[in-house]
Parts: C-alpha cells; structure tokens; sequence
C-alpha cells in the first residue's frame, strides 16, 4: 500500500509539473491593448511584520501618455515619489508598438544626481556630482544592456498588466533597471486568482509571484482580470514588508 500511494504521489508532481506554462517575455509580447494612459497614484509603505502600523509612507504618481515627435509616436512614462518632499523622478520613453526601452532618465534624492540613458544613440549623460567609479559601473551596466532584448523594470506597474495571463503561467522576463545592475531574467508565476475589495466591489485578480532569494522573501501583485491595472503589491523579506496600494482618488 505504502508503494502505490509514494507511486501516485510521483506521479501527481509529475503531472502537475507538466500543467506549467513557461513563456520567454520579450518587449513585442506585451498586449498593447491593455495599457492604460493616464494618471494613476500609489500609497508605498513598510511595516515590521503584518498588520503593524506604517512606516515611511510615499506617494507614487504615475503619467502614461502617448507622445509624438519627428513624426514618430512613443509612450511617455513619467514616476514622481513623494514623501515630505520630492525624493524621486524619472522619465521613461518606449517604442509605441513593442515598448522596448529608447531612453530612461532618473533623479533620486539621496544620490545627488540625474542619471540619463539614450538607448537608441547609446548615449549615457549624468548631471551633478558622482564619482567616476560610480560612472563607470553605471555605464557598464548600459552598455551590456544596449545588446539585450530587455524589459525597463522601473516601470514593472505599467507593464505587468500586459502579461499574457493564464492559469499556471509562468514568466520568463530579461528585465534591467537603467542605473543598476546588468539585465537578467527573472521568473514571476501565476500563482492563482483572487478577488480584492475596491471601494466595497470584489475586483478578481491574477496574482503574479516573484521569489526572492536574498533575503528570502517574495513580491507579489494583484492585477485587476477586467482593467488590466496593479491594484495590490505585497512584499515580504523576513519581518520586513512593503505595500503599494493604488488610490481610488488622488491630487494629479
């Protein structure tokens, strides 16, 4: 008895192994479609442990618009994120029919600087003061990106939604931030559905999952199945936990 039942054991993992769907995401992958312009805002918060009060609360504004110049269109990506004051901006501008990445330009508060990105003429600029082994790590970082067929992850809110969802699915996305370490693909699945409550209405959602390795840990968002739009982000590092929660009604 105790064969038969490690047995059909074995081959329940094996089935449900099978029923994985693993799909490499490039830029021309995403469904168009279902991008939202406009604006939209998120409260960011963190609190030590579930269901603790917040700390550092921040406010993440968000303007996607369509945009032409030399006769060429592209979707703008504008972030502000405020706390006190302005602690960060950044300007993204995409391809309007694949989304890839023509150029990025980010300002953070705590480092003093602005950081410009020219992937179409593989171009690099930095206004203000930083230090050249700074410089240097951040244009190496550019230059292995501008071979890659790479998603912006700065902009992981606008582009989630645009992921061919299904049951079971799992994403394999090159993603790089300009700025930070050269891209590499990451695994996000579909870990199931669940429905959310916006202003008193059950809202069904997928729920995408990202395993974080160091520390150990996971994010995890809920997209809206009818709007296409990140209504939840939960991220979880030991105690450590993180919230985006985007807002009904907002200050443009």
């Amino acid at each position: 008895m105790k064969i038969i039942t490690h047995l059909l054991l074995i081959v329940a993992i094996a089935v449900n192994a099978q029923t994985k769907d693993t799909l490499t995401i490039n830029a021309s992958d995403l469904i168009l479609k279902n991008l939202n312009f406009g604006n939209s805002a998120y409260l960011v918060y963190n609190t030590k442990g579930q269901d603790q009060p917040m700390q550092n609360a921040t406010l993440v504004k968000i303007a996607t618009q369509k945009q032409s110049s030399n006769n060429q269109d592209y979707i703008l990506v504008n972030q502000t994120w405020e706390a006190d004051t302005i602690i960060h901006q950044a300007t993204t501008r995409f391809d309007s029919k694949q989304l890839k990445t023509l150029s990025h330009s980010s300002w953070w508060k705590r480092k003093g600087y602005t950081e410009h990105y020219d992937f179409a003429k593989a171009e690099t600029r930095f206004d203000g003061p930083i230090k050249e082994e700074i410089k240097s790590g951040l244009i190496t970082s550019f230059n292995a990106a501008l071979t890659s067929d790479f998603l912006n992850w700065h902009s992981d809110l606008v582009l989630f939604p645009l992921l061919p969802f299904k049951e079971n699915r799992v994403f394999k996305i090159n993603f790089y931030e300009p700025g930070h370490a050269i891209p590499k693909q990451e695994t996000y699945e579909v870990i199931g559905s669940e429905k959310i409550t916006l202003a008193g209405n059950p809202i069904d959602c997928w729920i995408l999952n990202y395993k974080v390795e160091k520390p150990t840990g996971y994010q995890r968002f809920w997209i809206s199945k009818q709007s296409r739009e990140v209504l939840k982000e939960e991220d979880n590092f030991g105690a450590f936990y993180r919230y985006k929660l985007k807002l009904i009604a907002h200050q443009n």
